[in-house]
């Protein structure tokens, strides 16, 4: 049954591999933070457990008008096989803004009581604003006019993830199944449709005490930009076995029309029910000023029920 599975997951990831034309991203670099906003199929894959977490990024500290992000995300696993999450953000630079909803749905099941299947659909709808305007310019400009109408963006998402006992496990996400949006301004670029591959192991030592999750995503859309990340985690048990510290290293290298690289240390603690991280962005590309210098600061807290089923593999972290 699980050999079929795979096969079927392989046959479905090439054909969607073809059509690239097909999906908006909806990937930040922190992507491994919230991971069911990459992938709604991780969405509550602990039943019994509510998961919040608050994040704030902020760019250029000490600079008026600096770009900053703000996110809020929840979700929980509602009974044995369904999970739900839900994901709001705001994100401001200059005199633009962005704010948003993502929403997931997902389906686990275990297969011979040891691998673990998932499936997962998701919503996500976002509008755009300009806060500067004409009279503040003091000019009149059509153009102007037209790039201050908010414009709305709506997409319908979907995840397939895949774990083994033995600790393997991938994903596979295609975006922009389906699109809405309102009447665009001339500014307003057009969405990219993308598909994202992952794949990953996590190793643990004999006493259990130490963690190391590396793992590989490949993203690409139809505006021939391809990203590539290398994420590795590695998580140390205290002497209370509730308690750890993580360290991790994210690599993203973008290719569009010209080659970014952006580094992301991290540092973090956590404890059954808490969960604390920092994380640096930085990119030595030239080409790159924008997102040179980011600080990400994340609390996410963990509230556990009777837990009916769990998770034997962490898809994009260490804290599941």
């Amino acid at each position: 049954m699980a050999t079929k599975i795979l096969i079927l997951s392989t046959l479905f990831c090439c054909l969607f591999g073809l059509q690239l034309l097909a999906q908006e991203r909806f990937v930040t670099a922190n992507y491994y933070l919230d991971d069911f906003v990459l992938n709604p199929s991780l969405a509550g894959r602990e039943s019994g457990c509510r998961k919040l977490r608050l994040s704030a990024r902020q760019q250029w500290l000490g600079l008026p008008s600096a770009p900053g992000s703000q996110f809020f995300s929840y979700n929980q696993g509602v009974s044995k096989h369904w999970g739900v999450g839900a994901y709001f953000f705001n994100d401001e630079n200059g005199a633009t803004g962005k704010s948003g909803v993502h929403l997931a749905l997902a389906w686990h099941a275990s297969i011979h009581d040891y691998d673990e299947l998932s499936l997962g659909i998701g919503l996500s709808g976002w509008q755009r604003s300009f806060a500067i305007t004409e009279s503040a310019l003091g000019i009149s400009d059509p153009a102007l006019a037209a790039a201050q109408k908010a414009s709305f963006w709506g997409t319908a998402n979907f995840g397939l993830f895949y774990a083994t006992n033995v600790g393997f496990f991938s994903s596979l996400s295609v975006q922009s199944l389906a699109t809405v949006n309102s009447e665009l301004p001339a500014t307003e670029p057009a969405i990219p449709r993308s598909v994202q591959v992952m794949a990953g192991y996590r190793f643990v030592s004999r006493s259990g005490r130490i963690r190391y999750i590396p793992s590989v995503l490949l993203a690409a859309d139809d505006l021939a930009q391809i990203e590539f990340h290398v994420n590795n985690q590695l998580e140390l048990k205290l002497r209370d076995p509730e308690q750890s510290v993580a360290l991790g290293l994210s690599v993203l290298v973008r290719k569009q029309a010209t080659m970014m690289t952006l580094f992301q240390p991290m540092i973090g603690y956590r404890n059954r029910a808490l969960d604390f991280r920092y994380i640096y962005e930085f990119s030595p590309s030239k080409t790159a000023f924008s997102i040179v210098g980011a600080h990400c600061l994340s609390v996410g807290i963990r509230i556990c029920g009777n837990v009916r089923r769990t998770s034997y593999c962490r898809a994009y972290g260490l804290y599941e």
